[in-house]
């Protein structure tokens, strides 16, 4: 199964990746904010897979709510929140991402994000960012490291 089969998927059933990070956020993820991250997440690996890399089809090819929010951050809300993004900066960032989606898992209360990570330095700070777009703070989630040598999770 390949990261946009397991991004189409709601739910993972085939278990964890072997190297990667679970990212669980403290309120379970509702329908409507998945469906933005999803429908985000799905450009992203469309980019990913395509040849043009120009930031005009980035931005044709990205959700308009995305683009729009991103694009109308000014200098002085990248100097007063360090949460925020310049679409450029975004962009370039999301080009080089050393991780590829693996799966979601609803629990009662929280959601649990699997990403695998196929390099590193991984930099998840562009997923985070995806996150805080679609109204999830980072105060609000931890990062669990998947280590493919141990059963345990540790926390990065």
């Amino acid at each position: 199964m390949n990261e946009l089969d397991r991004l189409l998927k709601k739910d993972i059933s085939n278990g964890i990746p072997q190297t990667g990070l679970a990212i669980t956020i403290a309120f379970k993820l509702s329908n409507k904010s998945f469906d933005k991250l999803q429908s985000l997440m799905g450009s992203i690996i469309e980019m990913n897979t395509n040849e043009s890399q120009d930031d005009k089809v980035w931005e044709k090819t990205l959700p308009k709510w995305f683009v729009l929010k991103t694009k109308n951050i000014t200098r002085d809300d990248l100097s007063t929140n360090n949460q925020l993004w310049d679409f450029g900066s975004w962009i370039d960032a999301i080009r080089q991402r050393q991780w590829k989606w693996w799966g979601i898992k609803n629990l009662n209360s929280k959601t649990v994000i699997y990403l695998e990570t196929i390099g590193y330095p991984y930099n998840i700070d562009p997923f985070f960012y995806m996150l805080y777009s679609i109204g999830i703070e980072l105060k609000e989630t931890s990062i669990l490291e998947i280590y493919p040598d141990s059963s345990n999770l540790q926390v990065v």
